[in-house]
């Protein structure tokens, strides 16, 4: 709502997530650097209207929460190093690599998904995807269970 008033009527966005999302226990500011990335990213080049859209679901046993800008989208050379820094984490946090260099890159994705991974572990969902005209899409979840976690 914030960046709605600052870039007034260029920006639109919409929230859609299913209640039962609000009682599960997730790390601090997990969302909010997935938002802000929108507009220090994916909107630099684009003309308004500047749209995210945020959409919540309880699916297969997780707690999923989809954040899609309708922006510029992310290059092939710059998805390719964030799946290596994912994978890297990945592979620190589970032990796979004794001894491994846990490199988060400075990158706000991949942090986000560490954090998530010491969390959940394997049931862990993060996904990035750049959409199928434009814009970008995070995926982030976690196992759910009926009480929260």
């Amino acid at each position: 709502e914030f960046m709605k008033w600052r870039y007034l009527d260029t920006v639109e966005y919409s929230v859609d997530v299913d209640d039962r999302i609000q009682d599960v226990v997730i790390p601090k500011l997990l969302f909010q650097p997935v938002v802000e990335n929108c507009f220090v990213y994916a909107f630099h080049s684009i003309l308004p209207p500047l749209r995210i859209q945020i959409r919540g679901e309880i699916k297969d046993g997780h707690w999923i929460v989809e954040i899609r800008d309708n922006g510029a989208g992310v290059s092939e050379e710059e998805m390719r190093r964030l799946e290596a820094l994912k994978k890297n984490v990945e592979e620190a946090l589970s032990h796979k690599s004794f001894g491994g260099h846990l490199e988060i890159g400075g990158k706000a994705l991949i942090n986000i998904f560490a954090r998530l991974y010491l969390l959940y572990g394997d049931g862990t969902v993060f996904a990035m995807e750049n959409g199928d005209d434009s814009g970008f899409c995070v995926t982030l979840g976690g196992i759910w269970e009926e009480n929260g976690l």
